[in-house]
């Protein structure tokens, strides 16, 4: 409902009544049937492909009554989808660049590992991957992260959310590779 409302929102609400919010339909319906509930929610990347297609719906709800006001209604909602980004990331370059090379180095050495997406695609080529959202039942050898992005230590990030102990092994700048204590 939340992903609903959200993209109403980033329609203005007028543009809800636009024909063009029909083109919405094919790419809901193969994120809410699915049974990956990172699909159902806002917070990642799935709903990027639909903000344009909501701004078309509320230029074109726009008419009559609703072209005067429609300009305020379309900053009123930009301003709001804003508070849902990350937007200092445009002037605060320490908030995304980072040498990660170590931390790639020591990850490569295991055979299993789990990291966020920034490491993923680095990752994948050397080892058995796996994000750590999706991780099911599997047990890393190690877990590699950005743990500035965490907000805490990854080793009691990590004893939270998986249970056990945890030892750092490598730990520079925003980059942290943990691995269980046996």
């Amino acid at each position: 409902m939340l992903t609903l409302a959200l993209l109403a929102l980033a329609a203005g609400i007028i543009g809800v009544r636009s024909p063009w919010m029909l083109v919405m339909a094919p790419t809901l319906a193969w994120r809410f049937v699915g049974n990956v509930t990172y699909y159902w929610g806002w917070e990642f990347h799935y709903s990027a492909p639909l903000i344009p297609i909501a701004a078309v719906a509320l230029i074109d709800a726009a008419r009559g009554r609703w072209s005067r006001i429609a300009p305020l209604i379309a900053f009123i909602t930009s301003v709001g989808m804003l508070t849902q980004t990350n937007i200092s990331i445009l002037w605060d370059r320490d908030g995304w660049e980072a040498d990660a090379s170590g931390a790639l180095a020591v990850a490569q050495s295991y055979e299993t590992v789990a990291t966020d997406l920034s490491l993923l695609a680095y990752l994948a080529p050397q080892t058995d991957t796996y994000w750590y959202g999706t991780l099911g039942e599997v047990e890393p050898d190690a877990i590699a992260v950005n743990w500035w992005r965490l907000g805490r230590d990854a080793e009691e990030w990590a004893k939270d959310r998986f249970g056990g102990e945890w030892a750092t092994v490598y730990r520079h700048e925003r980059w942290q590779v943990i691995e269980p204590v046996r």
